[in-house]
């Protein structure tokens, strides 16, 4: 008997899990662009927290908030797209030269390697360059045809990041008044570690993602390697994606070193890149986000790898945020105290507040 009702037990379970899964991938048209819209959220309340501090209205230094991140996107994109496709038939050409190359280097060392299998790989990566290549074009004009899921979500999204900007205190206490006075209060304490922990790990990820594009950016410059830019964004954007984001993004650097400057070039590439890998691990993550996501790697690895099946991009992107928030309100929830600080700000607001104070110094002398 307590085995058919275990076995009954893990049916329902499972039945839970598949029908949560079923629900929220219907609703992710919603969810995932509010997720997103939380992230951006975080990352521009210290620029509007410094525009409302210049006397502007919270509704005006809302909208000025998203239009400098709507103006930074749209220039990063223009300019990365106009580099990309201006220059990806010369790349073509160059990788497929350093192929052989080293294909050549191979043959005379005489290693114990089929020759065959290594020219049949060979062909197909420059296959799928050539036809990478060859789409580049239609991939950039489809671009353009953007499907109406996509716009409602990038809508949606723009809404809840001017209207949390403006008017989030609002909207949260509006939340915190369907509750009793003690569910409240809890509740209260359990949002403000959450929202810490949020900001304080999207906060930091930006650090560490300008750190890894500059990084890597200035040896692909040093290097000579054609698209330095565009592949020192995608270092930065991958850098989002902790422990992984970084060292998969920067593979395609590597790989497209390789192609362009050689072997020789390909190695500094990877081994800049395997030194910013081991700095981030252990000392830029613990020292910037550590205080903020208390969580171990393993647990990190397992909610991106469920993150990424069920949401794909945008759940790896979400993973490590929302289980360090949920891990930050735990605590307050069960009437315990938070897991992470909730009084000191984050190093990104500390930050901007000595850039402000430093930008201010001469013109207090002046007076």
């Amino acid at each position: 008997m307590a085995v058919v009702c275990w076995v009954f037990g893990l049916i329902v379970i499972g039945m839970g899990i598949w029908l949560g899964t079923r629900l929220l991938s219907l609703i992710a048209v919603v969810i995932v662009p509010c997720a997103v819209a939380l992230l951006l959220v975080a990352l521009l309340t210290p620029l509007d927290s410094w525009l409302r501090r210049l006397g502007i209205p919270r509704a005006i230094a809302a909208v000025l908030s998203v239009l400098v991140l709507l103006a930074v996107i749209v220039g990063i994109g223009v300019l990365t797209g106009f580099s990309v496709a201006g220059r990806f038939q010369e790349l073509v050409d160059q990788f497929s030269a350093s192929i052989n190359a080293v294909q050549q280097r191979l043959a005379q060392l005489h290693l114990p390697i089929d020759s065959d299998q290594v020219n049949q790989l060979i062909q197909r990566v420059q296959d799928s360059v050539m036809s990478a290549g060859q789409g580049l074009t239609t991939t950039v004009v489809s671009a353009t045809e953007i499907t109406l899921r996509f716009v409602v979500g990038l809508l949606l999204g723009l809404f809840v990041v001017i209207f949390l900007l403006w008017d989030g205190e609002r909207v949260w206490d509006w939340l915190r008044g369907l509750f009793s006075a003690p569910t409240a209060d809890r509740l209260h304490e359990a949002g403000q570690a959450a929202w810490v922990a949020w900001t304080g790990f999207v906060h930091g990820t930006f650090i560490i993602a300008c750190i890894h594009a500059v990084v890597i950016g200035s040896v692909l410059f040093f290097l000579g390697v054609p698209l330095y830019v565009p592949l020192a964004l995608l270092v930065f954007l991958g850098s989002f994606i902790p422990l992984v984001g970084a060292f998969v993004a920067g593979a395609i650097a590597v790989i497209i070193t390789l192609g362009t400057k050689g072997l020789v070039a390909a190695v500094i590439v990877l081994a800049a890149l395997l030194i910013e890998n081991e700095l981030e691990a252990h000392v830029l993550q613990p020292f910037i986000v550590g205080r903020y996501v208390r969580l171990h790697p393993l647990a990190i690895i397992l909610v991106l790898t469920l993150g990424t099946f069920l949401a794909g991009v945008a759940g790896a992107l979400l993973a490590v945020p929302t289980t360090a928030a949920l891990r930050a309100a735990w605590g307050p929830i069960n009437g315990r105290p938070s897991a992470v600080p909730t009084v000191q700000p984050s190093r990104l607001s500390r930050l901007w507040e000595w850039l402000r104070s430093r930008l201010q110094r001469p013109s207090a002398s002046d007076s």
